[in-house]
């Protein structure tokens, strides 16, 4: 019986899940390990598969690894999030109030 597009939706977040966590093969925060780029690749051949857009996240200050997933097949890279962002601007804007000389 072919699965439905939740179903596979559902079974693809998992794996992306358990693939971005590093979980299934041991390998938490070991994000250019071969066997976690092994898992990204049989996921992207899945979405091809499947038809369905491959999406990563929680892959910040990587743009090597972040350009190899966009080559995969991923059209959706989460980069970082809205605090960090706000939280960036804030200390810069800060940084340059400070910076500011009083007579």
């Amino acid at each position: 019986m072919p699965l439905g597009g939740s179903e596979i939706r559902m079974r693809l977040k998992a794996q992306l899940t358990r693939v971005r966590n590093g979980t299934e093969h041991h390998l938490a925060g070991q994000l250019d390990h071969p066997r976690l780029r092994a898992a990204y690749e049989r996921v992207a051949a899945a979405c091809r598969t499947h038809k369905k857009v491959l999406g990563v996240g929680g892959i910040r200050h990587n743009t090597v690894l972040q350009g190899e997933l966009i080559g995969l097949g991923a059209r959706f890279v989460i980069a970082g999030t809205d605090t960090n962002y706000v939280l960036a601007g804030a200390r810069q804007d800060t940084a340059a109030l400070r910076a500011i000389k009083v007579n």
